[in-house]
């Protein structure tokens, strides 16, 4: 007979971390690289290895990378561990990604709401089969998610906290173009720069000490 585990506030984090990393990296390396969007991205690392060029690499003689960089570094750094470049270690960086993902969510739901709807939100975060198939696969698109949601989240507690403390991950995390963004087009977090979540909270610089539910 299996134990019980009850769930609480004090091991709901640890339940969702083992659930996110038990569902995510045994897996990884379990099958092939089964689209052209995967290897297009694998290559570019495996490029930069044999080169030693790890800002604008040439692959298949003449094909020069069309996405930021950050990606294909993560893969280059996992790879040099395990020696070349595997399907496993190029969909590490997008299944840890998602772990970040899915216990920041937790962490922010938590600390503003409630550990019970915290450990709901990560759950449907990691089975919506969109998330998790990205989480899944060699694509810069779980990347840029948790990129963009932890920006996000920084920001709201910005906000919170009554613009102290600026939140400087979100405004490296999406106003930099080159390292980060999962496209070539810059992506200004204007919010921060507006000192104000909206009109109302422009003007006077301070955000409410709680959230109404």
């Amino acid at each position: 007979m299996l134990p019980v585990v009850h769930i609480n506030s004090r091991n709901a984090f640890w339940i969702v971390a083992l659930i996110v990393i038990a569902t995510l990296l045994p897996f990884l390396g379990e099958t092939m690289f089964n689209s052209k969007g995967e290897p297009r991205e694998a290559i570019v690392a495996v490029s930069m290895l044999n080169s030693g060029d790890w800002i604008l690499p040439v692959s298949n003689g003449d094909v020069i990378p069309y996405k930021p960089p950050f990606m294909a570094w993560c893969i280059a750094l996992f790879s040099l561990l395990a020696g070349h470049v595997t399907e496993y270690t190029s969909r590490l960086p997008s299944a840890l990604a998602l772990i970040v993902l899915v216990l920041w969510s937790y962490r922010f739901f938590a600390r503003n709401y409630s550990w019970s709807r915290a450990f709901l939100c990560s759950v449907v975060t990691l089975t919506a089969f969109e998330v998790y198939r990205a989480g899944f696969a060699c694509r810069v698109d779980m990347l840029l998610t948790m990129f963009i949601v932890g920006a996000l989240y920084s920001l709201y507690g910005y906000w919170l906290n009554g613009f102290r403390r600026f939140p400087w991950l979100a405004e490296s995390g999406n106003d930099n173009p080159v390292p980060f963004s999962g496209n070539r087009e810059r992506k200004p977090a204007g919010l921060p720069r507006n000192h104000g979540m909206d009109g109302r909270w422009r003007n006077h610089g301070r955000a409410p000490q709680t959230i109404r539910h």
